[in-house]
C-alpha cells in the first residue's frame, strides 16, 4: 500500500493509497484452488484519520477498513 499524502485548499490533509483485497476458494466443478485480488483506490478527507495514515500505514501493512455502500445500475 503506497499513500499519497495532499493538502486541500483550506491547508487540511487528505491521504489517497491503494488497497488490494484478495479472496481464495476451492472450484466446486474442478476442486482446484482458485484466487481473485481486486485493487480499490481509497481517499480519506478527514485531516485527523490522513495523520494516521501518514505516520503509521507503510507498504504491506494490514488494515481492517469497515465499508456500507449500495451499487446504482443505471439504466442503458
Amino acid at each position: 500500500m503506497e499513500s499519497l499524502i495532499r493538502q486541500t485548499q483550506d491547508g487540511k490533509r487528505l491521504a489517497q493509497l491503494s488497497l488490494a483485497t484478495s479472496e481464495t476458494w476451492k472450484d466446486k466443478n474442478t476442486g482446484e484452488k482458485r484466487d481473485k485480488t481486486q485493487w480499490h483506490r481509497i481517499v480519506i478527507f478527514n485531516d485527523g484519520l490522513a495523520g494516521v495514515v501518514e505516520n503509521y500505514l507503510k507498504k504491506g501493512s494490514k488494515i481492517y477498513i469497515a465499508v456500507s455502500y449500495t451499487h446504482l445500475t443505471l439504466p442503458t
